[in-house]
């Protein structure tokens, strides 16, 4: 854990730290403050009527939370889950929520200038995706854990 909080000062020093993943070869990164912890994957116990790319909940010291099939969400092709996947715990305000992934590769620095964003006419629909970073040959994707997930109901 050590070299984790070092690898997150280091980028805090150069930029906002993100953390790198990937879904079927492809890189994505999340900021490091929304990710609480990662696990690797366990069986979840599925929930009727629920979105396809939810793939159930999961029991996280006492608290039951929503796992998500990250690349199911972002209309990627997706894997049946095993023992070599990890669970990306996230907390947006008040809520929790696990991202399912391949691999968490690394912790990047991103300064704000370097973010590119993706041509809005690709698409019609709203993106989760808030923008891209080229880093040599990669194309890393930053993900907004909060447009993940559905709007809360309003009171």
């Amino acid at each position: 854990m050590t070299a984790v909080r070092e690898a997150v000062t280091e980028a805090e020093a150069t930029g906002r730290p993100y953390a790198v993943f990937s879904i079927g070869g492809e890189d994505y990164a999340i900021d490091v403050m929304a990710v609480r912890e990662i696990r690797g994957w366990t069986q979840t116990t599925a929930l009727p009527h629920a979105p396809a790319y939810m793939l159930g909940v999961m029991n996280l010291r006492g608290t039951v939370v929503t796992v998500l099939d990250l690349a199911a969400r972002l209309d990627r092709p997706s894997s049946a889950p095993t023992a070599r996947h990890v669970v990306l715990f996230c907390e947006i305000g008040r809520r929790t929520f696990g991202l399912l992934v391949d691999a968490v590769a690394d912790i990047v620095a991103v300064a704000a200038e370097e973010v590119q964003m993706a041509d809005s006419t690709a698409t019609s629909a709203p993106s989760p995706i808030a923008g891209v970073v080229l880093r040599g040959d990669r194309l890393i994707r930053l993900v907004d854990a909060a447009a993940l997930l559905p709007k809360e109901p309003s009171p």
